[in-house]
Protein backbone atom coordinates (compact mmCIF):
# COMPACT_ATOMS: atom_id res chain seq x y z
CA UNK A 1 0.00 0.00 0.00
CA UNK A 2 1.19 3.16 -1.26
CA UNK A 3 0.36 7.02 0.02
CA UNK A 4 1.89 9.66 -2.18
CA UNK A 5 2.28 13.27 -0.72
CA UNK A 6 3.42 16.52 -2.54
CA UNK A 7 3.68 20.42 -1.10
CA UNK A 8 5.13 18.66 1.89
CA UNK A 9 7.08 22.26 3.26
CA UNK A 10 8.23 21.62 7.06
CA UNK A 11 9.16 24.51 8.52
CA UNK A 12 12.37 23.56 9.99
CA UNK A 13 14.08 20.69 7.28
CA UNK A 14 15.91 19.59 10.79
CA UNK A 15 12.37 18.27 12.11
CA UNK A 16 10.63 15.29 12.57
CA UNK A 17 7.56 14.52 10.35
CA UNK A 18 5.12 12.29 12.39
CA UNK A 19 3.35 9.29 10.41
CA UNK A 20 -0.15 8.34 12.51
CA UNK A 21 -2.05 5.64 11.91
CA UNK A 22 -4.67 3.14 12.78
CA UNK A 23 -5.87 -0.36 12.02
CA UNK A 24 -8.32 -2.18 11.58
CA UNK A 25 -8.37 -6.30 10.03
CA UNK A 26 -10.41 -8.30 8.46
CA UNK A 27 -10.17 -11.28 11.11
CA UNK A 28 -8.56 -10.66 14.76
CA UNK A 29 -4.68 -12.02 14.83
CA UNK A 30 -4.16 -13.75 18.02
CA UNK A 31 -2.28 -10.80 19.93
CA UNK A 32 -4.59 -7.74 18.82
CA UNK A 33 -1.25 -6.69 16.70
CA UNK A 34 0.17 -6.34 13.25
CA UNK A 35 3.38 -7.19 12.27
CA UNK A 36 4.22 -4.40 9.45
CA UNK A 37 7.54 -2.52 7.34
CA UNK A 38 6.96 1.10 6.05
CA UNK A 39 9.62 2.52 3.62
CA UNK A 40 9.28 6.43 3.97
CA UNK A 41 10.69 8.69 1.66
CA UNK A 42 10.99 9.56 -2.18
CA UNK A 43 10.44 6.13 -4.10
CA UNK A 44 10.76 7.67 -7.45
CA UNK A 45 14.34 7.35 -6.99
CA UNK A 46 13.94 4.03 -6.93
CA UNK A 47 11.29 3.43 -9.87
CA UNK A 48 13.87 5.30 -12.20
CA UNK A 49 16.50 3.69 -11.05
CA UNK A 50 18.10 6.99 -10.18
CA UNK A 51 21.25 7.68 -7.49
CA UNK A 52 19.86 7.88 -3.80
CA UNK A 53 19.97 11.82 -3.07
CA UNK A 54 16.84 12.09 -0.35
CA UNK A 55 17.34 9.45 2.37
CA UNK A 56 15.38 6.40 2.62
CA UNK A 57 13.77 5.53 5.63
CA UNK A 58 13.10 1.57 6.57
CA UNK A 59 11.06 0.72 9.73
CA UNK A 60 10.13 -2.83 11.07
CA UNK A 61 6.98 -2.04 13.89
CA UNK A 62 4.36 -4.19 15.55
CA UNK A 63 1.23 -2.17 16.85
CA UNK A 64 -2.25 -3.19 18.35
CA UNK A 65 -5.38 -3.00 15.92
CA UNK A 66 -7.63 -0.33 16.10
CA UNK A 67 -5.39 1.93 18.24
CA UNK A 68 -4.14 5.44 16.88
CA UNK A 69 -0.35 4.80 16.88
CA UNK A 70 2.47 7.22 15.87
CA UNK A 71 6.18 7.38 15.07
CA UNK A 72 8.68 9.75 13.94
CA UNK A 73 10.42 10.14 10.72
CA UNK A 74 13.43 12.90 9.91
CA UNK A 75 12.11 15.62 7.55
CA UNK A 76 14.91 15.36 5.62
CA UNK A 77 12.73 12.09 3.88
CA UNK A 78 11.08 15.01 1.57
CA UNK A 79 11.95 15.62 -1.79
CA UNK A 80 13.35 18.75 -2.76
CA UNK A 81 9.80 19.72 -4.48
CA UNK A 82 8.34 18.98 -1.59
CA UNK A 83 7.25 14.83 -2.49
CA UNK A 84 6.51 12.11 0.11
CA UNK A 85 5.90 8.53 -0.09
CA UNK A 86 4.42 6.21 2.58
CA UNK A 87 4.75 2.37 2.27
CA UNK A 88 3.04 0.38 3.67
CA UNK A 89 3.81 -3.80 3.75
CA UNK A 90 1.51 -6.42 5.21
CA UNK A 91 4.10 -8.99 6.18
CA UNK A 92 3.13 -12.87 5.77
CA UNK A 93 2.88 -13.36 9.95
CA UNK A 94 0.07 -11.37 10.31
CA UNK A 95 -2.48 -14.04 8.18
CA UNK A 96 -4.95 -10.95 7.74
CA UNK A 97 -6.35 -8.26 5.65
CA UNK A 98 -5.46 -4.69 6.63
CA UNK A 99 -7.57 -1.54 6.18
CA UNK A 100 -6.75 1.78 6.84
CA UNK A 101 -9.82 3.71 7.84
CA UNK A 102 -10.69 6.45 5.24
CA UNK A 103 -11.62 9.14 7.97
CA UNK A 104 -8.68 8.84 9.94
CA UNK A 105 -6.58 5.41 8.63
CA UNK A 106 -3.21 7.72 8.21
CA UNK A 107 -2.31 11.38 8.91
CA UNK A 108 0.66 12.49 8.29
CA UNK A 109 1.53 15.64 10.14
CA UNK A 110 4.50 18.31 10.97
CA UNK A 111 5.08 21.44 11.87
CA UNK A 112 3.99 24.12 9.55
CA UNK A 113 3.34 27.45 11.49
CA UNK A 114 3.02 28.46 14.92
CA UNK A 115 0.51 28.35 17.19
CA UNK A 116 0.41 32.27 17.67
CA UNK A 117 -0.19 32.41 13.84
CA UNK A 118 -2.33 30.12 13.94
CA UNK A 119 -4.40 31.58 16.54
CA UNK A 120 -4.47 34.82 14.84
CA UNK A 121 -5.99 33.42 12.11
CA UNK A 122 -8.74 32.14 14.22
CA UNK A 123 -9.64 35.10 15.73
CA UNK A 124 -9.72 36.84 12.30
CA UNK A 125 -11.93 34.27 11.32
CA UNK A 126 -14.39 35.20 14.53
CA UNK A 127 -14.08 38.92 13.95
CA UNK A 128 -14.75 37.77 9.57
CA UNK A 129 -18.22 36.04 11.41
CA UNK A 130 -18.96 39.38 13.24
CA UNK A 131 -18.86 41.24 10.06
CA UNK A 132 -21.79 39.06 8.87
CA UNK A 133 -24.01 39.50 12.12
CA UNK A 134 -23.84 43.14 11.95
CA UNK A 135 -24.56 43.61 8.14
CA UNK A 136 -27.43 41.32 9.34
CA UNK A 137 -28.63 42.96 12.24
CA UNK A 138 -28.41 46.65 10.05
CA UNK A 139 -30.92 44.54 7.79
CA UNK A 140 -32.68 43.28 10.12
CA UNK A 141 -33.42 47.00 12.01
CA UNK A 142 -34.22 48.56 9.00
CA UNK A 143 -37.67 47.15 8.49
CA UNK A 144 -38.24 45.12 11.80
CA UNK A 145 -38.82 45.89 15.35
CA UNK A 146 -36.27 45.42 17.91
CA UNK A 147 -37.41 41.94 19.77
CA UNK A 148 -38.17 40.61 16.14
CA UNK A 149 -34.95 41.67 14.55
CA UNK A 150 -33.17 39.78 17.67
CA UNK A 151 -35.12 37.14 17.18
CA UNK A 152 -34.11 37.02 13.61
CA UNK A 153 -30.08 37.42 14.19
CA UNK A 154 -30.22 34.57 16.72
CA UNK A 155 -32.30 32.11 14.71
CA UNK A 156 -30.24 32.76 11.25
CA UNK A 157 -26.93 32.62 14.15
CA UNK A 158 -28.12 28.98 15.19
CA UNK A 159 -28.83 27.81 11.39
CA UNK A 160 -25.48 28.52 10.49
CA UNK A 161 -24.06 26.32 13.04
CA UNK A 162 -26.25 23.88 11.86
CA UNK A 163 -25.59 24.33 8.31
CA UNK A 164 -23.93 20.74 7.58
CA UNK A 165 -27.41 19.27 9.16
CA UNK A 166 -29.14 21.66 7.16
CA UNK A 167 -27.80 21.20 3.69
CA UNK A 168 -28.21 17.39 4.16
CA UNK A 169 -31.76 17.64 4.94
CA UNK A 170 -32.55 19.70 2.16
CA UNK A 171 -31.12 16.99 -0.31
CA UNK A 172 -33.30 14.94 1.13
CA UNK A 173 -36.81 16.77 1.03
CA UNK A 174 -35.58 18.24 -2.33
CA UNK A 175 -36.37 15.42 -4.01
CA UNK A 176 -39.98 15.55 -3.69
CA UNK A 177 -41.43 16.84 -6.69
CA UNK A 178 -42.81 19.94 -5.08
CA UNK A 179 -40.97 22.92 -6.73
CA UNK A 180 -40.65 25.11 -3.08
CA UNK A 181 -37.53 24.00 -2.04
CA UNK A 182 -35.78 24.70 -5.30
CA UNK A 183 -37.49 28.25 -5.87
CA UNK A 184 -37.54 29.45 -2.55
CA UNK A 185 -35.51 27.33 0.24
CA UNK A 186 -32.18 26.59 -1.90
CA UNK A 187 -31.34 29.81 -2.36
CA UNK A 188 -32.26 30.48 1.22
CA UNK A 189 -29.99 27.83 2.29
CA UNK A 190 -27.28 29.11 -0.56
CA UNK A 191 -27.34 32.43 1.26
CA UNK A 192 -26.57 30.83 4.69
CA UNK A 193 -23.06 30.99 6.20
CA UNK A 194 -21.24 27.51 7.16
CA UNK A 195 -20.37 28.58 10.26
CA UNK A 196 -20.09 24.53 11.11
CA UNK A 197 -18.35 23.27 8.38
CA UNK A 198 -14.28 25.98 9.30
CA UNK A 199 -15.01 26.54 12.82
CA UNK A 200 -11.84 27.71 14.65
CA UNK A 201 -12.06 25.19 17.08
CA UNK A 202 -11.59 22.49 14.43
CA UNK A 203 -8.28 23.79 14.21
CA UNK A 204 -6.86 25.16 17.04
CA UNK A 205 -8.00 22.29 19.69
CA UNK A 206 -6.22 19.07 17.30
CA UNK A 207 -3.37 21.79 16.60
CA UNK A 208 -3.97 21.74 12.37
CA UNK A 209 -2.81 24.37 10.26
CA UNK A 210 -5.57 27.05 9.48
CA UNK A 211 -4.11 28.91 6.30
CA UNK A 212 -4.01 32.65 5.07
CA UNK A 213 -5.28 31.28 2.06
CA UNK A 214 -8.56 29.46 3.90
CA UNK A 215 -8.62 32.38 5.86
CA UNK A 216 -9.02 34.96 2.70
CA UNK A 217 -11.52 32.45 0.81
CA UNK A 218 -13.46 32.56 4.04
CA UNK A 219 -13.38 35.94 4.40
CA UNK A 220 -14.03 36.44 0.57
CA UNK A 221 -17.06 34.28 0.57
CA UNK A 222 -18.60 35.62 3.92
CA UNK A 223 -17.90 39.49 3.69
CA UNK A 224 -18.44 40.04 0.01
CA UNK A 225 -21.01 37.26 -1.19
CA UNK A 226 -23.38 36.86 2.04
CA UNK A 227 -23.05 39.82 4.04
CA UNK A 228 -22.46 43.03 1.45
CA UNK A 229 -26.20 42.22 -0.27
CA UNK A 230 -27.36 42.41 2.95
CA UNK A 231 -26.01 45.80 3.56
CA UNK A 232 -27.12 46.86 0.05
CA UNK A 233 -30.73 46.22 0.82
CA UNK A 234 -30.50 47.55 4.11
CA UNK A 235 -28.85 50.78 2.48
CA UNK A 236 -31.86 50.60 -0.22
CA UNK A 237 -34.67 50.36 2.73
CA UNK A 238 -32.87 53.41 4.60
CA UNK A 239 -33.21 55.48 1.74
CA UNK A 240 -36.79 55.32 0.93
CA UNK A 241 -37.72 55.47 4.67
CA UNK A 242 -38.87 59.33 5.64
CA UNK A 243 -36.71 60.46 8.38
CA UNK A 244 -38.44 62.51 10.72
CA UNK A 245 -37.54 65.60 12.55
CA UNK A 246 -38.99 66.34 16.51
CA UNK A 247 -39.92 69.72 17.36
CA UNK A 248 -40.84 70.46 21.08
Amino acid sequence: MLWEFNNVKPKDPNQELFIRFKYDVAVNPQDLSIYSRWVIGDVRQLRLGTSIETPLYSLERKDLIRTFREFAVPADAVAGDGYLALAFLNVPLNDTVVIFPLEDGLELLYKADTFTANFTRAVLLIFVRLVFLAALAVFAGSFLSFPVAILLCLSVFTMANMSGYIGESYHVVGAQPSGLYSYLLKPLIMLLPEFDQVSPSKFLVPARLFSWSLLGWLSFTTVCLKAMPLAIMSLLIFTYREIAKVIV
